[in-house]
């Protein structure tokens, strides 16, 4: 069989035990992907190598058709869940999704290309260095925070408790109720002594979604955090942006196609659709980086406001920030080129 062909029998005819075998482990591989924030390719690419015999081209294409399909069901399950700090906010942060969306398709558009021109010894060997490079970069980071962790333990651990002062106050009759006021509905807690209403709640859940004291949330700023928590709230707005650019990307893909609009494939029309995108998709990223990192700056201007953990901090020059649409950029070459998904390169960039 030719490295250029693929394989002539059947799914589970002649080599049915490669079929089921190639199944499960694609199954296996999909759940650590998922369970990870991976699109799978890393493994799914050597799957059909090694198991389905598949030429690294046609195995590559097969593989994103694959994490294709797992990506929706991802999306679709994650879009239920929250963040786990700040509860407002969905747990996929689409502000830097917006960075890194325009520029990866782009690669992407770049990566086909390289595909169909590079030989298959080197796309293997691009391959092994680039999942090489992922596994180190992720194995040293999951070093430190193993350490970093089990420090933190263990001085949790060796720390002297605090006595609970309003507790002995209690205990010893000194407190003898709750002094609870029910023309005002005010209540005094006795685990910080301090009178609450449902007033300071709300004051009190605005600061947790903001990450900072209640005290620095005054009067003047209520209007601007409450800006900031709806912003970091929206899902629809951010999911149409990116369906937008996805949908434009996809219909230069569609319109070279010959069968459709009958454009040869290498001839003028057929290169200017496809480095078309190019442009446009470089100013929508320059227009999404710099709305994101406006907005971020307001946020960290206004004092009522600090990054959770794990958040991209867009400090710096806004020259300095381009960086991250330019790694997405390099995620989409080798995720087109490879058969990869963007998360590959970019999860261990990330962490």
């Amino acid at each position: 069989m030719s490295q250029d062909e693929l394989p002539e029998w059947g799914i589970f005819t002649e080599q049915a035990g490669n079929d089921v075998a190639a199944m499960f482990a694609i199954l296996v591989g999909a759940m650590i992907a998922a369970g990870g924030g991976l699109g799978g390719g890393g493994v799914f690419v050597p799957i059909y190598i090694l198991i389905l015999n598949y030429p690294p081209k046609f195995a590559a294409a097969l593989s994103q058709a694959t994490i294709f399909g797992g990506s929706i069901v991802n999306l679709i399950m994650n879009l239920k869940k929250h963040h786990p700090i700040r509860y407002h906010r969905p747990l996929t942060d689409f502000s830097t999704l917006l960075i890194f969306e325009p520029m990866l398709l782009v690669g992407t558009i770049l990566g086909v290309l390289f595909n169909v021109m590079f030989p298959d010894i080197l796309i293997l060997i691009l391959l092994a260095l680039v999942l090489s490079y992922a596994t180190i970069r992720t194995t040293r980071k999951g070093i430190r925070l193993w350490g970093k962790e089990t420090i933190e333990l263990k001085n949790a651990q060796n720390k002297p408790k605090q006595p609970d002062i309003e507790m002995e106050r209690v205990m010893s009759g000194s407190v003898k109720d709750e002094d609870t006021n029910l023309k005002t509905g005010r209540t005094r807690v006795l685990s910080d002594s301090v009178i609450t209403t449902p007033s300071d709640k709300i004051k009190r859940e605005r600061a947790d979604s903001l990450g900072v004291d209640p005290s620095v949330i005054t009067s003047d700023k209520t209007e601007l955090c409450e800006s900031f928590i709806d912003r970091e709230s929206e899902v629809l707005k951010p999911m149409l942006y990116i369906l937008c650019v996805w949908i434009a990307v996809s219909l230069f893909a569609i319109l070279r196609k010959d069968d459709i609009t009958g454009i040869v494939t290498c001839s003028a029309g057929y290169w200017v659709l496809t480095f078309l995108p190019f442009p446009i998709m470089m100013g929508v990223s320059y227009w999404m980086t710099k709305r994101e990192y406006d907005a971020y700056q307001v946020k960290i201007n206004s004092g009522c406001w600090v990054p959770a953990f794990g958040d991209i901090e867009l400090t710096g020059s806004f020259v300095k920030i381009l960086k991250y649409p330019l790694i997405a950029s390099i995620a989409g070459i080798l995720g087109g080129l490879l058969g990869i998904g963007g998360g590959m390169i970019v999860s261990p960039l990330l962490i």
